[in-house]
């Protein structure tokens, strides 16, 4: 079991990590933040087949990676 401080480590670490590649995914594929287009509708399809995707900190880099045309 975590202690409190390595568990506020852990999830500081996953944010941090996780607001560098939504930062990336937001320049590169700003649709997949967009609720009104198909690619943001594709992309939640996408992380609800894959779950194991959906919880990491770079879900929507793969995402867009995913559906790059």
């Amino acid at each position: 079991m975590l202690s409190a401080p390595n568990r506020r480590d852990e999830i500081r670490s996953y944010n941090g990590e996780k607001q560098h590649f939504d930062t990336l995914a937001r320049q590169g594929w700003p649709e997949l933040f967009d609720k009104d287009t198909k690619e943001y509708q594709l992309g939640q399809a996408i992380l609800s087949e894959f779950p194991a995707v959906k919880g990491s900190p770079r879900a929507m880099y793969a995402v867009g990676l995913t559906i790059e045309e």
